[in-house]
């Protein structure tokens, strides 16, 4: 891993998964475009990208970062336990602990509409 925290220093940090589908569509395009648009060709690419496609949504991560504070929230959550973050409106999120945020007051409700500023 570079300094910069890419492969090589140039590549993203991507799944090995992502570059098989790069490397798997640039290949096809040099084979259409180098050999002609074959019918059967064409139908290899799409099985294999729906392949792909397939492991893709299989070996995807089960849990998600929260917005606000990094943890990992497993899916179907609507909340960070660790901050309160709301996963569903993307409000909320507090730096106290779970136990002190939820009891904490709620926002107003209308802020500060309707005031000079």
């Amino acid at each position: 891993m570079a300094e910069n925290g890419k492969r090589f220093g140039i590549l993203p940090e991507w799944r090995n998964v992502y570059y098989l589908v790069l490397g798997f569509n640039l290949v096809m395009v040099w084979l259409v475009v180098a050999g002609g648009a074959a019918t059967a060709l064409i139908a290899v690419w799409v099985v294999g990208d729906l392949a792909l496609a397939g492991w893709l949504y299989a070996s995807r991560d089960r849990d998600r970062d929260c917005p606000a504070c990094g943890h990992l929230v497993p899916r179907g959550r609507r909340a960070c336990d660790a901050c309160g973050h709301s996963l569903r409106t993307g409000r909320g999120g507090s730096t106290l602990p779970p136990s002190e945020a939820r009891g904490s007051q709620a926002p107003p409700q209308f802020g500060n509409q309707g005031q000079g500023g």
